[in-house]
């Protein structure tokens, strides 16, 4: 029977206990919406202490960040997002990231989260495994982590997609401050009609999709989803002049 494998710590600390232990039981009772495909939204997903000090360690600014759209190019991007992804191995980065920004990332690649998420969207993620291994024809498949910074500025738009065929869960952690604008968080969408769905690879016509929620964007708040053909989500432009920032976390066949 072939088999996943979480690929081992990118490092040798584990997560600090405190942090796994809340961060797992958040996990363990969220609640799974099914509209309009299966999401969850998660309070108060980091220990209230670790969430401080990880917003005042938060880039502040784009200064400091490389532009997605120069580094992916295309057009589904816009020039005001601004991301930084933490390399790996992450016990190199100890010198180099602010503690909290390290710890965050010794957190959510931890086994123990790791699997936790898998196991929360196993009605999405295990049709999505078993299509990899009749691809792959491989008795295993490694599972990454990746996690990103990312600064949004105002007049940032991002068009409805699926994410990569690759992608397995998605989560996005909002660094929000309690007085940001709550639209700034990430819309979901449905299709309009049968049929519609993106292999993450060509875009979908957004006429073809409706609007369905919102993820408030709320300090602490974890949005996380499985990837599927019709995970639709986005960012709807605003005039707003409160930057949106997040952590982006990835886990996806490696």
């Amino acid at each position: 029977m072939p088999t996943a494998r979480i690929a081992a710590p990118y490092g040798s600390s584990p997560p600090v206990p405190e942090d796994a232990d809340h961060s797992a039981s958040r996990l363990g009772s969220m609640t799974l919406n099914d509209a309009p495909f299966p999401h969850a939204l998660i309070r108060n997903f980091l220990p209230d202490q670790l969430f401080t000090d990880l917003r005042a360690a938060f880039p502040v600014s784009a200064d400091s960040m490389e532009s997605v759209k120069q580094r992916r190019g295309g057009d589904q991007y816009s020039d005001s997002r601004f991301s930084y992804t933490l390399p790996m191995p992450f016990d190199l980065n100890a010198a180099t990231l602010a503690e909290p920004i390290l710890r965050l990332q010794r957190l959510l690649c931890s086994e123990r989260i790791v699997a936790a998420m898998l196991r929360a969207f196993a009605g999405t993620v295990n049709p999505s495994l078993a299509r990899h291994y009749k691809r792959s024809g491989q008795p295993h498949l490694g599972i990454g982590m990746a996690v990103e910074l990312i600064y949004d500025r105002s007049g940032f738009e991002l068009v409805p997609h699926t994410d990569g065929a690759r992608k397995l869960v998605t989560g996005l952690l909002y660094v929000a401050d309690p007085d940001d604008p709550i639209v700034l968080g990430t819309q979901l969408y449905a299709p309009r009609q049968p049929g519609v769905s993106s292999d993450g690879q060509a875009p979908v016509a957004k006429d073809l999709l409706q609007p369905v929620a919102r993820a408030p964007y709320e300090p602490n708040l974890f949005l996380c989803f499985g990837r599927s053909d019709q995970s639709f989500h986005g960012v709807e432009a605003t005039t707003s002049d409160r930057p949106r920032r997040l952590v982006q976390y990835s886990i996806f066949i490696a």
